[in-house]
C-alpha cells in the first residue's frame, strides 16, 4: 500500500499526461474520448504512429472501429486477438493514427475541451530533429516551445508534447487510404515502383506462379523471382481478376522449382490476388 501511494504522488507531482498512462479505461460507455484523456504515441509496424486505446465498459468493436475512422477488419488487422473473441475490458488495443488527425497548432479558435494532447515518449535512438521533422512533420522550435525545452536534447523516455486530436474520433476522410492495410502498403510499394519507373526499363515476365501454404509470416508482402533484382519493387498481377500487388524482391527462385516458375509469392499476396491452388498463372512487371 506504501508503494502505491508513492507511486500516485509521484504521477501527480509529474502531471496529468503520465498519470493518464495509468488510467484503466479510455472514454466511458459514451464517449470513447474525454478530455482528460491523453493520446500516447509510439512507433511501429511500417512507421506507424499507435496508440492503445483502453476499452472501456459499454464500448464496442465496431463502434470504437468507426470513431477512429476504419472498418472492423481493418482494427483486426492491427488487433488479430479481436478476430478470436478473445479481448477483456480494460485491454489495450492497438489504434493507428494519422499525421492529419494531429491537430499541430492551437489556432485562435481552439477550445481545450474539445481536445486531448497528444504526446511521445522518447526512444533510445532518437534526437529533436528525428521526433519534429520526420515523425510529426513539426518545425523544431515549435516542438521546443510546447515543451519549454531549453536546448536540442532529449533523454530516454522523455514526454513531449506534439500536438492534440479531436475528442469526437477521426473522420475517414483524415486517412490517407481507404481499405484493407495490406493494400496500404501494396500502394507504398506502388508508388515506390512508379518513381524509379521514370529512369529504369520496365520488363514483363508470363508464366507458372507458386506460392507455399502454412507459412506463418501472414503481413509479408514479397516474393522471389527468376530475373527481378533483389530488393527491388514487382508488381504481380493476377490476369483472372485483373489483382494487382506490389511487393518486395528478397531473392531468386530456387534452383529446386521447376524452370517453368517465374515467381514464387507469399501466402499474403497469393490471397491479396484471390488464388487458391500452390500453382497458378500471372503476369510480373519488374524494372531493369
Amino acid at each position: 500500500m506504501k508503494k502505491q501511494h508513492i507511486l500516485l504522488l509521484l504521477l501527480w507531482v509529474l502531471g496529468t499526461p503520465l498519470y493518464s498512462q495509468y488510467n484503466l479505461f479510455t472514454g466511458d460507455d459514451t464517449y470513447y474520448l474525454l478530455p482528460q484523456d491523453t493520446i500516447f504515441l509510439k512507433i511501429e509496424g511500417a512507421s506507424e504512429k499507435i496508440f492503445r486505446h483502453k476499452l472501456a465498459p459499454g464500448q464496442t468493436l465496431f463502434s470504437l472501429a468507426k470513431f477512429y475512422g476504419f472498418t472492423l477488419n481493418e482494427l483486426y488487422f492491427y488487433n488479430p486477438g479481436l478476430k478470436k473473441g478473445t479481448y477483456n475490458i480494460g485491454d489495450p488495443i492497438s489504434i493507428p493514427i494519422p499525421n492529419r488527425a494531429i491537430k499541430r497548432f492551437k489556432g485562435k479558435y481552439f477550445e481545450p475541451s474539445q481536445y486531448v494532447p497528444v504526446c511521445y515518449m522518447v526512444e533510445r535512438g532518437d534526437n529533436l530533429y528525428h521526433v519534429s521533422k520526420r515523425i510529426f512533420k513539426l518545425p523544431l522550435e515549435t516542438v521546443k516551445e510546447k515543451n519549454n525545452l531549453t536546448s536540442n536534447t532529449l533523454s530516454i523516455g522523455q514526454v513531449l508534447n506534439v500536438g492534440w486530436m479531436s475528442i469526437h474520433g477521426i473522420p475517414d476522410s483524415l486517412r490517407q487510404f481507404k481499405g484493407h492495410p495490406l493494400w496500404k502498403r501494396s500502394f507504398t510499394n506502388k508508388k515506390k515502383y512508379f518513381y524509379q519507373k521514370e529512369y529504369k526499363r520496365e520488363r514483363e515476365t508470363r508464366g507458372p506462379a507458386r506460392w507455399i501454404k502454412g507459412n506463418s509470416n501472414s503481413t509479408a508482402l514479397v516474393v522471389m523471382h527468376r530475373k527481378a533484382k533483389e530488393g527491388s519493387i514487382v508488381g504481380v498481377t493476377n490476369p483472372m481478376n485483373k489483382r494487382t500487388v506490389y511487393a518486395k524482391v528478397i531473392g531468386r527462385v530456387p534452383y529446386t522449382y521447376p524452370a517453368d516458375v517465374e515467381i514464387i509469392v507469399s501466402p499474403t499476396i497469393a490471397k491479396m490476388l484471390g488464388v487458391l491452388d500452390e500453382k497458378f498463372y500471372a503476369r510480373t512487371h519488374y524494372l531493369k
